[in-house]
């Protein structure tokens, strides 16, 4: 099945291997974390000079205490 694929983002400058790193690893972790009937998304939009990217899943989230750690 595939997913529909929208983006109001314009086109920037960014590192490739780090944005891909750290997509993977949101992607994968909202993935283990989600059950067979849940749904991971994914939302991009302008912000000022920069794009915010959010992984939103019906899973069980990442703990408060733990969030900090999320990048390291």
């Amino acid at each position: 099945m595939g997913l529909p694929m929208t983006c109001g983002v314009d086109p920037m400058l960014m590192n490739p291997p780090k944005l891909q790193r750290v997509l993977y690893n949101l992607v994968s972790h909202a993935l283990r974390h989600t059950p067979a009937d849940g749904t991971v998304a994914l939302h991009a939009e302008p912000d000022g000079e920069v794009v915010r990217v959010e992984v939103a899943a019906t899973g069980e989230g990442t703990a408060t205490q733990d969030l900090q750690h999320v990048f390291e």
